[in-house]
């Protein structure tokens, strides 16, 4: 078995794919956080939920809040 270091197990381009969904899912989680903050709600415990819920998906729930915040 020849282990080097010259011939990694993955692409190189893997890791750029996944760096820009990561920073993708980054912005989008931080444009939520502020537009949460910023818009008045009905009800105030919709605020604290989807707050808490872009923080712990990590921008999915973020992509989600951004397409349904009209109706809210």
């Amino acid at each position: 078995m020849d282990f080097t270091i010259n011939n990694p197990p993955f692409p190189e381009s893997f890791i750029s794919y996944g760096m820009m969904i990561y920073f993708a899912c980054l912005l989008i989680g931080f444009i939520a956080i502020m537009d949460i903050l910023t818009k008045n709600f009905k009800d105030k415990q919709d605020r604290l939920f989807w707050l808490v819920a872009v923080i712990l998906t990590f921008g999915f729930a973020g992509i989600f809040y951004l397409f349904q915040r009209r109706k809210l």
